[in-house]
């Protein structure tokens, strides 16, 4: 098997197998999402990372930015698409890029800028860019946070996000959602994780028809008119979370704490 990385938009690069960094991947004309093609399901991924940013005059603008790969798929097809399979593929996911399915404006000398890393030798990944007829004003974008291992309770600020993905871990007590009228309620994962499957109920498809409507190893929390998310956890455990940044809501609160 080889390794096989896609950027459409006439860029085609083909790997041999041990290929682990994908370096830097170019497109120069505007997508709305990526469509990522591996034959990994999504609970197999491990320590696969993406990064993808727009390289824009005077300023560059990360939409993710060394993000595990199983966030990334998980935060971007949330209640939207199911993550698919077929003969040569174990995971189809097309991850959107934007807020409202445009596609992202890039001016003439603008580019955006995809690497994969920390990929597995032995296992085949494909990256597709997908054009859309109407330009974004809103990117998606995401933010990579850990819990330390020493914390026993730790307090995320979420105001601006409207996506977490928190590593499911025996050592999670409590989850606490802090509501923007003052609300607090109080869940243990179970509880928490049954409340994200009726807004999700389907996540993956394997190739044998066969439907998981949750992740091995992640609780996806919607976060519209949550503010603060309060992990309950015993110490020894260092724990993964991302966040899916709300780009119309977190600039007004950018601009409310200056």
């Amino acid at each position: 098997m080889f390794n096989l990385i896609i950027i459409l938009k006439m860029v085609i690069k083909p790997f041999v197998t041990g290929i682990t960094d994908t370096g830097e991947l170019l497109v120069t004309k505007g997508i709305g999402s990526l469509l990522v093609l591996m034959g990994r399901t999504p609970d197999e991924l491990t320590t696969e990372k993406i990064s993808v940013w727009v390289e824009r005059s005077g300023k560059n603008v990360d939409l993710a930015k060394d993000l595990l790969l199983k966030d990334f798929l998980l935060l971007t097809t949330f209640a939207e698409d199911a993550i698919l399979s077929n003969a040569t593929y174990k995971s189809i996911a097309l991850c959107d890029l934007t807020e409202d399915g445009g596609f992202i404006y890039l001016a003439e000398t603008e580019t955006i800028k995809v690497r994969l890393y920390d990929l597995i030798s032995t296992v085949s990944y494909g990256l597709m860019g997908i054009e859309e007829p109407v330009a974004s004003k809103e990117l998606l974008k995401f933010e990579r946070k850990t819990i330390s291992a020493d914390d026993i309770t730790r307090d995320i600020d979420c105001k601006g996000f409207d996506l977490m993905s928190l590593q499911k871990h025996s050592s999670i007590t409590e989850v606490q959602l802090m509501f923007d009228n003052g609300a607090t309620c109080k869940y243990n994962p179970t509880e928490l994780e049954a409340q994200t499957l009726a807004v999700d109920q389907i996540q993956y498809i394997n190739q044998a028809g066969s439907v998981t409507s949750a992740s091995l190893d992640r609780i996806v929390i919607p976060l519209h008119g949550i503010v603060q998310v309060t992990i309950s956890k015993n110490s020894g455990t260092r724990l993964e979370c991302a966040m899916r940044i709300d780009e119309g809501d977190y600039e007004l609160y950018q601009m409310s704490n200056r």
